[in-house]
C-alpha cells in the first residue's frame, strides 16, 4: 500500500496541486455511504460500504479509510486488499483500516466493500459511530473534483442484551462535551473537552479521555499537549486521523468538571464544513459504575472554513470554552425492569442527487424479552434541504411538521404495529425529496422510536439515532464574490430541572457584507425544548412549538444585514430537558443561510448537527 503524503495527496486531488492539471487526468467525483449493523457485545457483523462515482470520467480504483467506533475492532482476517494502518486490542481506542478498490468505477456506478467488525463488551448501548473516507487511488492520475461527499459516518448499533443488568460499583455519572470551533487553512485551533461527573459519588479511579481527530486534521505538533495527555496514534497522512489520550485523576467529585484543551492544525485543504471527530470519557476500571454511559461517547468535530476572510477570525474563536456551570444529579440510577420491550432503530445512509427522490430505510428491532402490546412511535426529522415525499409515504406514516422552506426540516411520525416479538425487526422505507439549492455533501437526519402506552422500555439508550443523506452532484465552481456564512456551536450539558443554553457562533468569511437579513435556524433534539422561563434573543422566535418530546421545536432568528467580511457574532438560546428521555448525546440541528439578494459562495459550513449532552434522566 502506498503511503499518503501531503505531496501524493495534493497530486491525487488535482485541484489542490499548484501545477495545472494534465489533459490526461480523469475527472472523478467519488462518494461513499455505509450500512450499519445491529450487534450485541461479542458479535461480529459487516459494515457494508458503497463507493460511487458521479464524475465525468471513470475512476481507476479508489482508496478507502475506515475508522472504527469506540469499543469496536476489525474482525480478523481483514478483507483482501485491506491493510491495518493502526491496530490496538484496547476497546477504548479506534482502529484504522485502509482498503484498495482496484477495479474501474464508471460514472454512475458503485462498488461495495464489506468490512467485518466485532463489538467489544463494555461500551454504552446505542449508536456508536466511526467514519469512512474515499479518495482516488494513490498513484492514479484521477482528479477528485469535489471532496464534500467523500466521507460519512459508519455506525454500529450496540444492542442491549436481554436481562442485561446495570453495572455494579461506585455510582458515578461521567460525561463528555466539547466545543466545535472553526479552523481555516494556515491557522491553528483548540478543541476544549469538558469532562464532568454528575454524581452521585466522586470517582475512585482515573477517567480515560480519548479524542480522535477528523480527517484532514492533526494534533498540533508545535503546541505541547496538556499535562496527563499522550499521543496514541501519530500519522500525518490527511486520510488518517490522530488519537490522543488524556487522564483525569481520581476523586473527580460530583458536580465538578475539568477542561482539556487539545491543539489542532489542518494537514491539508480538506472539504469545507463540519468534519467529524469523536471523543470518549469513561472510567479506567470497573470499580466505578456509570449507569448512564450514553453520555460518554459522541462526536466532537471542527468546522473547516475557506474564503478570503477565514484567516481574520478573532482569537476568541480559537479555543475559548463556552461551557456553563457543571450539572449534578443525586438520585441513584433507576432499577431496570426484568421484563419488557427494548426497542432500537437504525438506518442505512442514502446517496442521492439534488432534485431527485431517494428512499431511506429504517429498521426497528425489539431486543426485549416480551412482545410489544401497543403500537410504537417512530419519529423522523429530515435533513436540511430534504422533505418527505407525500405520495410515497407508508400507510402508517404522516407528516406532523410540514415546512416548504428548505432550511427548516420536516418531521414524519410512523406507527409500528403492536406484536413485535423479541428479536424481530420491522422495516419501512421513507421516500425523501432532496431539494435543489443545498450544499453537496453529507446531510444528517434524526430518528427516535418510543414504546407504546403500557409497554415497559428496558433501556432508552438505543432508541435515538441519526441517518445521513449524501447529496452528490457534479461539482460547481465556487463563486468568488458574495457572502460566505458559517455557524458553529458549543455542546451544552443539561440535567433534569437544570436548564442550560446552547451558544451559536456565526460569521461571514466572504468578500461582501450581507445586504439582507439572514436566517439562523435551530432545531432542538428529541426530549429537549426551548426553555419558556428565559427570554429568547432579539429577533428570535419559536416557529414550531411542541410539547410532545418526540417532535422537536424550531427557533428562527433574523440576523440583520451588515454582517461584514471577517465578522463573528454569537447568540445564546435557552433550553430545558423534558423528563422521560434517554441520557447521552442527542442531536439538534442548526442552519445559517443568507437572505434574498445575497449570494452564498460556499454552503458547506452553513448547516450541521448540534449535540446536547443529557445526563441522568
Amino acid at each position: 500500500m502506498k503511503r499518503w503524503t501531503k505531496a501524493v495527496f495534493a497530486t491525487s486531488l488535482g485541484f489542490l496541486a499548484t501545477a495545472p492539471a494534465c489533459t490526461s487526468r480523469a475527472r472523478v467525483d467519488l462518494s461513499i455511504d455505509a450500512a450499519s449493523p445491529f450487534l450485541a457485545p461479542g458479535e461480529t457483523g459487516a459494515m457494508t460500504l458503497r463507493v460511487g462515482n458521479r464524475g465525468r470520467d471513470p475512476a481507476h480504483g479508489a482508496e478507502v479509510t475506515v475508522v472504527t467506533p469506540f469499543f469496536v475492532n476489525f474482525a480478523r482476517p481483514v478483507p483482501p486488499d485491506c491493510q491495518l494502518r493502526y491496530e490496538n486490542p484496547d476497546p477504548f481506542l479506534p482502529e484504522v483500516l485502509i482498503c484498495q478498490l482496484n477495479g474501474t468505477i464508471a460514472p454512475g456506478e458503485e462498488q461495495s466493500l464489506a468490512v467485518p467488525v466485532t463489538l467489544a463488551p463494555g461500551g454504552p448501548p446505542g449508536r456508536n459511530s466511526g467514519t469512512v473516507l474515499v479518495l482516488p487511488a494513490a498513484g492514479s492520475r484521477d482528479t477528485e473534483t469535489a471532496l464534500s461527499d467523500n466521507q460519512t459516518q459508519a455506525s454500529v448499533l450496540r444492542l442491549r442484551q436481554a436481562g442485561e443488568a446495570p453495572p455494579v460499583g461506585n455510582p458515578v455519572g461521567i460525561y463528555l462535551a466539547g466545543d466545535e470551533l472553526p479552523i481555516s487553512v494556515g491557522s491553528h485551533s483548540v478543541t476544549t473537552l469538558t469532562v464532568g461527573n454528575a454524581g452521585p459519588n466522586a470517582t475512585s479511579v482515573p477517567v480515560r479521555v480519548i479524542y480522535r481527530t477528523p480527517f484532514f486534521t492533526n494534533i498540533d505538533a508545535d503546541t505541547p499537549l496538556p499535562a496527563g495527555c499522550k499521543m496514541q496514534l501519530t500519522d500525518t497522512a490527511p486520510n488518517v486521523p490522530e488519537i490522543v489520550e488524556c487522564a483525569v485523576p481520581a476523586d473527580l467529585k460530583a458536580g465538578e468538571e475539568q477542561r482539556i484543551r487539545i491543539p489542532l492544525a489542518l494537514v491539508a485543504d480538506g472539504p469545507t464544513g463540519r468534519q467529524l471527530g469523536w471523543g470518549l470519557a469513561a472510567s479506567s476500571a470497573p470499580a466505578d459504575a456509570d449507569p448512564f454511559a450514553g453520555d460518554n461517547v459522541h462526536s466532537i468535530g471542527v468546522l473547516m472554513l475557506t474564503g478570503p476572510s477565514a484567516s481574520s477570525l478573532g482569537p476568541d474563536t480559537k479555543g475559548a470554552s463556552l461551557a456553563g456551570p457543571p450539572v449534578r444529579w443525586t438520585a441513584e440510577a433507576p432499577p431496570v425492569p426484568s421484563n419488557g420491550v427494548d426497542l432500537a432503530v437504525s438506518s442505512d445512509n442514502v446517496t442521492v442527487t439534488p432534485g431527485s427522490t431517494a428512499s431511506a430505510s429504517f429498521r426497528v428491532i425489539n431486543r426485549g424479552n416480551v412482545a410489544t402490546r401497543a403500537p410504537a412511535r417512530l419519529a423522523v426529522v429530515t435533513p436540511f434541504y430534504a422533505n418527505a415525499e407525500r405520495e410515497g409515504l407508508p400507510p402508517d406514516c404522516k407528516v406532523v411538521v410540514s415546512n416548504p422552506q428548505p432550511n427548516i426540516p420536516e418531521v414524519v411520525e410512523c406507527s409500528i404495529p403492536a406484536g413485535v416479538a423479541p428479536g424481530q425487526t420491522v422495516s419501512l422505507d421513507l421516500p425523501l425529496e432532496v431539494l435543489p439549492g443545498g450544499p453537496v455533501g453529507l446531510g444528517a437526519g434524526a430518528m427516535f422510536v418510543a414504546a407504546g402506552q403500557g409497554d415497559v422500555e428496558l433501556s432508552m439508550l438505543d432508541n435515538a439515532s441519526r441517518f445521513s443523506v449524501q447529496r452528490s452532484a457534479s461539482p460547481i465552481e465556487p463563486l468568488k464574490d458574495g457572502v460566505d456564512l458559517w455557524v458553529s456551536n458549543d455542546q451544552p450539558v443539561i440535567g433534569l430541572n437544570q436548564p442550560r443554553s446552547v451558544t451559536l457562533r456565526y460569521g461571514n468569511i466572504g468578500r461582501l457584507p450581507t445586504h439582507a437579513s439572514s436566517e439562523l435556524v435551530y432545531v432542538t433534539p428529541f426530549y429537549v425544548n426551548v426553555d419558556r422561563s428565559a427570554p429568547l434573543p432579539g429577533g428570535c422566535r419559536v416557529q414550531a412549538e411542541h410539547r410532545d418530546p418526540l417532535i422537536p421545536e424550531t427557533v428562527v432568528c433574523a440576523i440583520p444585514a451588515g454582517l461584514i467580511p471577517g465578522e463573528e457574532r454569537q447568540l445564546t438560546l435557552p433550553l430545558s430537558q423534558v423528563p422521560g428521555g434517554p441520557a447521552g448525546s442527542l442531536a439538534g440541528k442548526v442552519s445559517f443561510v443568507p437572505g434574498a439578494g445575497d449570494t452564498e459562495v460556499y454552503g458547506h459550513d452553513n448547516m450541521h448537527d448540534v449535540n446536547v449532552i443529557v445526563v441522568g434522566n
